[in-house]
């Protein structure tokens, strides 16, 4: 430390200080030296912002010589009780990394900016580089999306990768680490509710327009029939059976009538929310969707 004082006064860019009772070395003692001992943060901070100007003055000059006769810097004197010892030794670490070496901040500060881009790039890479590992885990598509997260350990994975690139956000935000977060967040979504089927796969769903009632229709050989279900308590309300596995279903505007469409060859018209069937129209070919008009009053359907 001697040394670089030595190097720092015969520049010119010296600032003495001094944060307790100890002397400094001969050569020093006769420089004036801004007194901090005693100092504390809870005091006034016009003295420390002096010595900061001051400092930022000196840099801002060029070295002098000593005997050349001009002044590098203005000296703070600061008498105060006693302060506490974090307080001196962050005046202290203020002074070094503003003075040592003559450009040694703006040179400290500039690493310190590389390396935080540097930590957001990997981290950003690393976040990408999971994401591609979960994606190509689940393309033999064994299972659907939440049941691979959930089963295959999945989830992990994705959550590694998001909170990597949230750390990456947090420390440098681009527009590359806000769309590798957005696309996770969208894999991250989960159902609300998981209806029981009985082990059987549902084809479709249908929601009636005042939110009320939940329709699924069985595409399995195994059952042919339309469950209606509460929306609210996902209870299942009546199974309205086919002869065959099921193509379509729809609510009505007014959400008075549900109908079905089938392999059957039928098309079907229920009344809510008991579900008893209104009438059935039976075709030579299957039904494969049915649609109301606006008010209602009118039901239409294709068949194949």
């Amino acid at each position: 430390m001697l040394a670089e004082a030595s190097e720092a006064r015969r520049r010119g860019k010296l600032v003495p200080v001094t944060i307790d009772d100890a002397k400094p070395p001969l050569v020093f003692r006769q420089l004036q030296t801004a007194d901090f001992t005693g100092w504390s943060s809870e005091d006034a901070a016009a003295p420390l912002q002096a010595l900061a100007h001051d400092i930022a003055s000196l840099m801002a000059t060029p070295s002098t010589q000593p005997g050349s006769g001009s002044t590098a810097t203005k000296h703070v004197h600061v008498s105060s009780k006693a302060g506490r010892r974090s307080a001196k030794r962050r005046v202290l670490l203020a002074v070094l990394l503003l003075v040592g070496g003559g450009g040694g901040g703006l040179a400290y500060q500039q690493q310190k900016e590389q390396a935080e881009v540097t930590l957001a790039a990997n981290l950003l890479r690393g976040a990408v580089d999971i994401r591609q590992q979960l994606l190509k885990q689940h393309a033999d598509g064994r299972d659907y999306w939440w049941a691979f997260l959930a089963k295959e350990g999945g989830k992990e994975l994705l959550q590694r990768s998001t909170l990597l690139v949230v750390e990456a956000m947090r420390r440098r935000p681009s527009a590359d680490a806000e769309k590798v977060l957005r696309d996770n967040l969208v894999l991250l979504t989960r159902p609300i509710a998981e209806l029981d089927y009985e082990g059987f796969h549902s084809s479709t769903l249908a929601i009636s327009p005042d939110g009320k009632y939940l329709a699924t229709a069985s595409g399995s050989y195994r059952d042919n029939s339309v469950r209606l279900w509460d929306a609210a308590t996902l209870k299942m309300l009546a199974r309205l059976e086919h002869d065959s596995s099921l193509e379509s279903v729809t609510f009505s505007p007014d959400g008075k009538y549900l109908a079905s469409t089938g392999s059957d060859n039928t098309a079907r018209l229920w009344a809510l929310p008991d579900g008893d069937e209104v009438f059935r129209v039976r075709h030579e070919n299957r039904v494969i969707t049915a649609a109301f008009s606006a008010d209602s009053a009118y039901l239409v359907w294709c068949n194949v």
